[in-house]
Parts: C-alpha cells; structure tokens; sequence
C-alpha cells in the first residue's frame, strides 16, 4: 500500500463514507473505524454508525462505496474507492478500533480547536455495523493542485 495511505491509516484521521442505496440514492455518513484486513490487494474493515439512518441492513451487499481518510493537523487526504461486501453486526475487536480511532481522532480535535473531549464524546453512536471493502481506486484528496491524483499501484 501507498505510503501516504498507510501513514493516514495508522495516524490521527478523520474518515468520511459515500455509498449508495439499492435504488441509487447518494448517502454520506462519518465511520468510526478502520483496519486493513490485506494489503495485497487492498481490502479494509469500515465500522459505520447503526444509527445514522445508513440505508443498510445485516447481510445485504453495500456495493460500491468512496472512504475519504483526513488527517486533520495536515488536512493529507486519501481517498479510497471500492466495492463494500456484506454487513455484519460489529465485534468487541470492532469497538475496541472505535475507541482507538476516536481518541486518536478528538486528541487532534482537542489541539487544533480547543474542543472538550465530552463535547466531542457525545457525537459517538451506542452501536455500529462493519463491512469489508475490497479497493478498486486510490486517490491523493489533499487540498491543492495534486488533489484528485490517481496513487498507481496502490490498490492491487
């Protein structure tokens, strides 16, 4: 994988999901979780909030669907796209990376805007569902002239 994904990945970010429904419906929703499953090729594991109205259900194939990954100090930004496997309910392995993700996420928050961590906590969903997304597209999104470049390679 790209190095600039990876760092994204492993660092403080901010993540951001685009998909659509079964009748072609754009939705956009903030994950709480991501974890590479396999590099080669890409295949990452998405936790995405239960109760933000997500035009999912347990089982059902997601289709295709664009995760945007920001690291909020820097604004770097990855963009991957792909297609999402089916939904499963999360795990506890699934809520111990929500809980990583998100004190990774709100430390940043804290030291760029001065936000309370109780403020930030409040806007974290009681339940999540994952999928699996095979990666088809990778793409550098950081703001300026590069942004929307294709990261060759980096998928497969």
């Amino acid at each position: 994988m790209e190095a600039r994904a990876a760092e994204l990945l492993a660092g403080r970010f901010g993540l951001v999901a685009g998909l659509v429904d079964s009748e072609g419906v754009p939705y956009a929703t903030r994950t709480y979780g991501i974890t590479v499953v396999e590099e080669r090729p890409l295949r990452l594991r998405v936790v995405l909030p239960l109760d933000d109205g997500l035009p999912l259900c347990i089982g059902e194939e997601v289709g295709p669907i664009a995760l945007t990954a920001t690291e909020p100090l820097t604004l770097r930004s990855v963009q991957f796209k792909g297609r999402a496997g089916p939904v499963e309910p999360a795990t506890a392995e699934d809520r111990a990376t929500v809980a990583r993700c998100c004190d990774s996420f709100f430390s940043a928050l804290m030291e760029i805007d001065g936000y309370e961590r109780s403020f930030l906590e409040r806007v974290v969903p009681a339940d999540f569902l994952v999928c699996t997304v095979d990666v088809d597209e990778l793409y550098d999104q950081t703001p300026g002239p590069g942004a929307g470049a294709a990261i060759s390679g980096a998928a497969s």
